[in-house]
C-alpha cells in the first residue's frame, strides 16, 4: 500500500460504514414493515372472518323477518278486508275487530309489518339490516390493501439493502486495485449507492394505504342508499367517502353506478341490468371508472361498465377495448358481450356482430331468472335502437340484430308455435293517456299460436337513448279468442315511472318478423309525480311529490295536498260473493255511492249517478257531490270482472277539478 493511498482509503472506510449504517436501516425498515404486513394482514383475516358471521347473521334476521311477514300477512290482509269492507259495505262484526286486534299483536314479529318506510319492503329492510355486515366487508377489504401495502414496503426495503450492498461490494473492491482502475469501481457505486438512498427515503415518506373509519362507514351509507334506490343520495355518500379517502376506488367505483341511474329512466324499474343514461352522467361516470382502474381496481363491473359508456359516446374502439377485458375477467355474463356486439355494429362489421350476439342470446338464455332474462333481452334491442340514433348509416344492420333478439325472447317464451309466413297486422295506432299507453291494430292471417310480441320503448325528451321496460314489453301466444282475423285488437300497456314527457314507440312482431312499428309522445303533465305500488293488490298510482301519502291498510291509498285542499282516497276490496246479476251488481255500487257520498256531507245528493266512467282502466259510476259553496267532491266506485270492488273519494276546492282528473290519468286497478 502507497502512503499517497491513505485518504482515499480513510474516506471510502468512512463511505463504508455510513451505507453499512444505511444499509442496516433498511433491512430493519423491510423487518418492520414485514411484521406490520403479519399484524394486518391477522387483522384482515379475523376482519373476514366477523364480516362472514355479519354477512350470516344479517340474512337469517331478514329471512326470518321475511318469514314471519310472509306467515302473518294472511291475518293482516283479513284484517285489512275487513276494515275496508267496513268503511264501504257498512259490514262490521265482532269477526271484525277480532281481526283487527290479532293482526295488532302480530305487528312486533317483523318490521315488515310496522308503520315506517320498510313496511312491506324486504329490499329496504335488507339494505339496512346490511349495513353492518358491508361496513365489516368494506373493513376487511382496506386491511387487506394495507396489509398488501406494507408487504410493497418491505420489499422495497429490502431492494433498498440490496442496492447498498452492492455499493459497499463495489467500494470495497476499489480499495484492492489501483488508481487507474479504482474510479471504474467508485463512480457507480456512488451512483448506486446515490440511487438506494433517494429510494429510500422515497419509500419512507410514502404513507401506507389506510381507510379512515368514516370514509368506511360513508360508502356503506351510499350502498344501502343504493340498495334502496336513492341514487342521488348514494352519489352524495361516495362522494363524502372520496373526500375522506381520495385514493378509495371502490367510492369511485360505486359513485360511477349511482351517477348514471340517478339520471336514467329505468332507475324505479331495473334489477339486473340498464341500458339509458344522460352523456353528462355517463361522462362522469367514466371519469370515475377510469380512476378507480388508476388506482388499481381492476375490476369486472367497472370493466363492463366503461364498455358501454364509450359505446354510448360514440367512442366503439375504446367500448370494444374495455368489453374484452370484462369477457376475459367473466365469461358467463352477458353484458360486455352486448356491448363488444353494439361496437361491431356501430362499426358496420356484420359477420362478427352476428355471431356475437347469437352467443350473447345463449347466455342469456341460460341465465336462472326470468326477469333478468327480460332485462337482457330489453337492454340488446333498446341500446339497438339508440345506436340507429348514433349511427344512422347502421339501421339495416342494427334492425336485423334487434329481430334476432326478439325472436330468441319469443322462443325462450313461447316454446312451441307453428311457423307462419303470412301473418302480419295493419291499421297500428298509439295513445299516451298517463300512464296507460293505449294501443290497437287489426290481424291478418295470424296463425292460432303464433308468437306476437309487442316491444314497447320509451326515451325522454330531449334525450338519444331509448331504454325498454320489461314489464311493459308483452310476448303471447296469439290467439283468435284475444282478437278474431280482420277484426280491431286493442292493448293497453301500464307505462311504469309516473311519465310526464318524452315518447314511446311500440314495434309489433309476428314470429320473426316486424310487421309494425309507431311513436306517440307521452302525454305531457306540469306535476312532478311520484310512483307508488301496493305489491299485495296492484293498485298503483302517482302522486304530486309535495303531497302526503297514507297507507294505513293494503288496497288503500289517502293523498293529502300540503295545502290541505285537496283529498283524494282509492280503496280495493275483494268482495268474495260478486251479485249474480247486471241489476244487483248496480244496485251494490249504488250502495257504496251512497256511503262515500254521505262520508263527504250530510246533505242528500244533488245530482245524478254517471255510469261507463273509466278510471284505472276499470268501467265504473260516479257522482258529483256538493259539499259548501267553497269545496265540492267526487266518487266513484266499481266492479271488476275478477270480483273487486274499487272506489274513489275525492275533495277539492269548488270549479278545480283537474288536479283530480290528472292525477286518475296515473292510477291503475290492477296494474300487473
Amino acid at each position: 500500500m502507497n502512503e499517497s493511498d491513505a485518504p482515499f482509503n480513510r474516506r471510502v472506510s468512512v463511505l463504508l460504514a455510513f451505507l453499512a449504517l444505511l444499509g442496516g436501516l433498511a433491512g430493519y425498515a423491510a423487518a418492520d414493515a414485514s411484521a406490520r404486513r403479519s399484524t394486518t394482514a391477522r387483522e384482515a383475516q379475523r376482519a373476514s372472518v366477523t364480516a362472514l358471521a355479519e354477512q350470516r347473521e344479517v340474512s337469517d334476521r331478514v329471512n326470518e323477518q321475511f318469514g314471519n311477514f310472509v306467515e302473518t300477512s294472511t291475518v293482516r290482509r283479513t284484517r285489512d278486508i275487513a276494515k275496508t269492507s267496513s268503511e264501504l259495505l257498512g259490514r262490521t262484526s265482532a269477526g271484525t275487530m277480532s281481526w283487527q286486534q290479532s293482526a295488532s299483536k302480530l305487528n312486533d314479529v317483523s318490521r315488515l309489518l310496522q308503520p315506517g318506510p320498510v313496511e312491506g319492503r324486504a329490499d329496504l329492510l335488507w339494505s339496512e339490516m346490511f349495513v353492518p355486515a358491508d361496513e365489516a366487508t368494506l373493513r376487511q377489504e382496506a386491511l387487506q390493501a394495507t396489509a398488501s401495502d406494507w408487504d410493497d414496503k418491505a420489499d422495497q426495503h429490502a431492494g433498498v439493502a440490496t442496492l447498498l450492498a452492492i455499493s459497499l461490494t463495489l467500494l470495497g473492491l476499489s480499495l484492492t486495485v489501483g488508481a487507474g482502475t479504482r474510479l471504474f469501481l467508485l463512480w457507480p457505486a456512488l451512483a448506486i449507492a446515490l440511487a438506494g438512498v433517494l429510494g429510500g427515503l422515497a419509500i419512507v415518506v410514502r404513507p401506507v394505504a389506510a381507510t379512515p373509519e368514516a370514509a368506511i362507514r360513508a360508502i356503506a351509507e351510499g350502498n344501502r342508499r343504493h340498495g334502496s334506490r336513492d341514487f342521488t343520495g348514494a352519489v352524495a355518500s361516495f362522494s363524502e367517502a372520496i373526500s375522506l379517502d381520495p385514493d378509495n376506488a371502490t367510492a369511485f367505483r360505486q359513485r360511477a353506478t349511482a351517477t348514471m341511474l340517478a339520471d336514467s329512466p329505468e332507475r324505479d324499474v331495473s334489477t339486473f341490468v340498464f341500458s339509458s343514461s344522460s352523456v353528462k352522467a355517463r361522462k362522469a361516470a367514466t371519469a370515475d371508472l377510469l380512476h378507480s382502474l388508476e388506482l388499481g381496481d381492476e375490476n369486472y363491473f367497472a370493466l363492463a361498465n366503461l364498455g358501454a359508456n364509450y359505446f354510448h359516446l360514440g367512442e366503439y374502439d375504446k367500448s370494444e377495448q374495455y368489453s374484452r377485458r370484462a369477457i376475459a375477467m367473466n365469461k358467463v355474463l352477458p353484458t360486455p358481450w352486448v356491448n363488444l356486439m353494439l361496437a361491431q355494429v356501430a362499426r358496420g362489421q356484420e359477420k362478427p356482430a352476428r355471431a356475437t350476439v347469437e352467443h350473447v342470446l345463449a347466455l342469456i338464455a341460460q341465465r336462472p331468472l326470468l326477469q333478468e332474462r327480460r332485462e337482457n333481452y330489453g337492454s340488446v334491442r333498446a341500446t339497438l335502437a339508440t345506436l340507429v340514433q348514433l349511427e344512422p348509416g347502421r339501421r339495416a344492420l342494427a334492425e336485423k340484430v334487434q329481430d334476432v333478439a326478439v325472436r330468441a325472447q319469443a322462443r325462450n317464451e313461447v316454446p312451441e308455435a307453428p311457423a307462419e309466413p303470412d301473418g302480419t297486422v295493419t291499421g297500428l295506432t298509439l295513445a299516451s293517456n298517463g300512464s296507460d299507453l293505449g294501443m290497437q291494430f287489426t290481424p291478418h292471417k295470424v296463425a292460432e299460436g303464433s308468437r306476437v310480441a309487442l316491444v314497447a320503448y320509451y326515451r325522454a325528451e330531449g334525450e338519444q337513448e331509448w331504454s325498454e321496460i320489461p314489464a311493459t314489453t308483452t310476448v303471447m301466444a296469439w290467439s283468435n279468442k284475444i282478437s278474431p282475423q280482420d277484426r280491431l285488437y286493442w292493448h293497453r300497456l301500464y307505462v311504469t315511472g309516473c311519465r310526464v314527457d318524452g315518447e314511446h314507440r311500440v314495434d309489433v312482431y309476428v314470429d320473426d318478423r316486424k310487421v309494425a312499428s309507431k311513436t306517440v309522445l307521452q302525454q305531457r303533465s306540469a306535476l312532478e309525480l311520484v310512483q307508488y305500488n301496493d305489491v299485495a293488490t296492484g293498485l298503483a298510482l302517482c302522486r304530486p311529490k309535495t303531497w302526503t301519502l297514507e297507507r294505513e291498510t293494503t288496497g288503500s291509498a289517502d293523498l293529502v295536498s300540503a295545502d290541505d285542499r285537496y283529498r283524494v282516497s282509492l280503496r280495493m276490496l275483494p268482495l268474495g260473493q260478486v251479485p249474480g246479476t247486471p241489476a244487483a251488481r248496480t244496485k251494490l255500487v249504488g250502495q257504496v255511492l251512497g256511503r262515500l257520498s254521505r262520508q263527504l256531507t250530510a246533505a242528500p245528493p244533488s245530482a245524478a249517478v254517471k255510469p261507463g266512467v273509466y278510471y284505472g282502466r276499470v268501467p265504473g259510476t260516479g257522482r258529483p257531490v256538493e259539499i259548501s259553496d267553497l269545496e265540492r267532491g267526487y266518487v266513484w266506485a266499481a266492479i271488476t270482472t275478477d270480483g273487486e270492488l274499487c272506489t274513489v273519494t275525492a275533495r277539492f276546492p269548488n270549479g278545480d277539478s283537474a288536479v283530480l282528473d290528472e292525477l286518475m290519468r296515473y292510477t291503475f286497478f290492477k296494474w300487473y
